[in-house]
């Protein structure tokens, strides 16, 4: 028969059960509690607990390591291994608590971003894990319909942390992907500056940023809204403008400062560009 222990007090709420509703996974105990000031547990458990951190802090030592916990996170304990916590002296910490076994549950907490290194990380919002715990405490009895919510409960609750790993490793990577993105711009966009004299190509700053010339002409198309090789040739019109009108320096001078090492393709390049030949663009900008 199934053994169900409650307990609840002013700062402290807990259920424990005997309940194996499967070998795969299932639910040993939860727990509520305000701790005092410097409230210190040293512990072995035999299940896998998960304790969030719902306000405040205190600190988390296992494996002869120690973490600050604060609020927002979540630290794991491991079967069979000695821990100690304790709340904070000043900001002491409330939390709730979630102990469970099962073949599964190593798997499980792999997808939920633990491991035997990795044992505080953030927890799902706090608004979240209270609602979960608040029904969970209403299904405190041996019945078999509040043993089948405690069960749902459980998989949902883990299913919250997956999620919630799931989306933290995918806002990662794409954080690392957009930093990789800004990388290869940055890398282009100063290579055109210093070598933009010289007959560079697309080819050119692409293999000088570590990229395909395809993928770095689609950044420049998303970030840009311009293809790379017009802003290579608008970079170097640019150029030979302020050449033209700040200068007396021929335009076929000109044409090789900035990278073009034939005068009739630089000039009509600049018209496409200006509407005008470099020697009128330079007569209009001079009267």
């Amino acid at each position: 028969m199934n053994r169900i222990f409650y307990d609840q007090k002013e700062k402290h709420q807990y259920l424990e059960t005997s309940e194996k509703t499967s070998m795969e996974l299932f639910l040993v105990q939860i727990g509520k509690e305000q701790c005092d000031p410097n409230h210190t547990v040293t512990s072995v458990h035999d299940d896998y607990v998960i304790h969030f951190v719902l306000s405040g802090q205190g600190f988390y030592s296992a494996n002869a390591k120690m973490w600050t916990v604060s609020s927002g996170q979540m630290f794991l304990i491991r079967p069979d291994v000695p821990v100690v916590y304790g709340a904070d002296r000043f900001f002491p910490w409330t939390y709730a608590w979630i102990g469970f076994k099962g073949v599964r549950v190593d798997t499980i907490l792999k997808q939920c971003g633990f491991s035997k290194d990795h044992l505080v990380q953030a927890s799902p919002p706090a608004e979240e894990v209270i609602a979960c715990f608040d029904e969970f405490f209403q299904h405190i009895t041996p019945n078999y319909s509040d043993t089948l919510c405690r069960e749902s409960l459980l998989l949902r609750l883990l299913s919250t942390l997956v999620k919630n790993h799931e989306q933290s490793v995918e806002e990662e990577t794409t954080h690392q992907e957009f930093y990789s993105e800004n990388q290869y711009i940055c890398i282009a966009l100063d290579y055109i500056s210093e070598a933009y004299m010289k007959d560079i190509s697309v080819t050119d700053i692409a293999e000088q940023a570590g990229v395909t010339r395809a993928h770095l002409n689609r950044i420049f198309q998303e970030n840009f809204h311009i293809s790379l090789q017009n802003y290579l040739m608008d970079f170097r019109m640019g150029k030979a403008e302020n050449l033209l009108v700040s200068t007396s320096t021929p335009i076929k001078d000109i044409a090789g400062k900035v990278g073009y090492t034939d005068a009739l393709v630089f000039s009509k390049a600049f018209k496409r560009k200006y509407g005008v030949s470099p020697k009128n663009y330079r007569v209009t900008q001079k009267r």
